[in-house]
């Protein structure tokens, strides 16, 4: 199977990706975490100057459900209002995604796109 980047020409790649690059976007990226490796859904909250993303959890961690202002900071994402989504989901408001330091990182990720088109 191929990747989506490569049906684009390499200028209008960069063009889509910088275009798209706005908050409540949900983007699909390659994220190295503690002790995992994996592609996870993440919406970009703002991209001007500091990037803030947020992570898309399938389930929500035991210790989110202990604490009730963390359990507060999950907003439910249903699955029947975004097709990419496989199960009913949570956003993760508690905590910044900072695995990526600039939107120059991400936006090469997605330019390269190796995930399945």
């Amino acid at each position: 199977m191929g990747t989506l980047a490569k049906h684009f020409p390499d200028g209008q790649r960069g063009d889509y990706v910088s275009r798209n690059m706005i908050p409540g976007k949900v983007l699909y990226l390659w994220c190295e975490f503690d002790n995992t490796q994996k592609n996870k859904y993440l919406v970009l909250i703002c991209a001007n100057g500091v990037t803030i993303l947020f992570t898309i959890n399938s389930n929500l961690h035991p210790s989110m459900s202990k604490n009730p202002n963390w359990l507060a900071c999950q907003v439910p994402i249903r699955a029947s209002d975004y097709q990419f989504l496989s199960v009913d989901s949570w956003v993760n408001c508690a905590k910044v995604n900072e695995l990526f330091d600039s939107r120059l990182s991400i936006e090469e990720q997605l330019r390269n796109d190796p995930s399945p088109a």
